[in-house]
């Protein structure tokens, strides 16, 4: 009986083993993580941080179904994420879904995306007040979104025209307003002025219109105006001039007296 030469035996050997590699399917483990949560400003690309293991084809949808990018990890520019149909909702959180598959099965995972409005909404209000008196403008109730926070004011107590149109909330800031100009600067939404301080604008009972630009600190901003009634000066009663005058009297006698 013929022994099999030993160099034989060993390539027989690798070649078997390197056909049984080939024919056995692989054991790697399927794993996803989408990471998040994700947030941005209209406007801004998104840099999305996913993991996946084990997977031979990757893809991020939106949660209309969408497919708009096929790489885990990396930036998706916003003109990709704007054209997502339907648009992605403004101010409120969306899912986003990373997938991957091996071919044979696939797994998947979520995260929640919120894309904040760049630009603030303005918000001016006004009280009646008497020519004379203390004058309030309130900007307080202004809205900003995201982590973004309002930080200046600029007040025009007399534009020279009329505030021009523009969408509240929108991702593109308002037109230029040329006919406005700033009279008062404040860190605060509330603008409170003396009869001194107002008196070249508002001298006289009537209707003004005085605004606010409002910034955030993104450095986007926007403006509001509304109408302001000055009304006619309040007139001092009758009785407290005789009762100044009573005074004054009285002082008199006492003096009088005295001496």
């Amino acid at each position: 009986m013929r022994s099999i030469p030993m160099k034989l035996s060993f390539k027989a050997l690798i070649l078997f083993f390197f056909i049984v590699c080939l024919s056995t399917p692989s054991f790697a483990t399927l794993t996803v993580d989408a990471g998040g949560p994700y947030e941005i400003y209209a406007g801004y690309d998104l840099w999305l941080q996913g993991m996946v293991g084990g997977s031979t084809s990757t893809g991020w949808y939106s949660d209309s179904g969408a497919r708009f990018s096929t790489n885990p990890t990396g930036w998706v520019p916003w003109v990709t994420l704007d054209a997502i149909n339907p648009r992605l909702p403004r101010n409120t959180p969306t899912t986003l879904t990373l997938k991957a598959s091996d071919g044979a099965s696939t797994v998947s995972d979520t995260a929640a995306l919120t894309i904040w409005s760049r630009i603030p909404i303005a918000v001016l209000q006004t009280v009646a007040t008497p020519v004379g008196s203390t004058l309030t403008l309130d900007a307080s109730q202004s809205i900003h979104f995201g982590p973004a926070t309002l930080t200046r004011y600029y007040w025009d107590l007399n534009p020279t025209s009329t505030c021009p149109f523009y969408t509240p909330g929108t991702d593109l800031p308002p037109p230029i307003w040329t006919g406005f100009e700033s009279d008062f600067f404040t860190t605060s939404p509330i603008l409170t002025l003396t009869p001194e301080q107002y008196a070249s604008f508002y001298s006289s009972p009537g209707t003004y219109h005085p605004a606010v630009w409002i910034y955030n600190s993104n450095g986007d901003g926007t403006y509001a105006q509304q109408s302001l009634t000055m009304l006619a000066p309040v007139p001092v009663p009758p009785a407290v001039w005789l009762l100044g005058s009573g005074l004054i009297g009285l002082i008199g006698i006492r003096r009088r007296l005295k001496k």
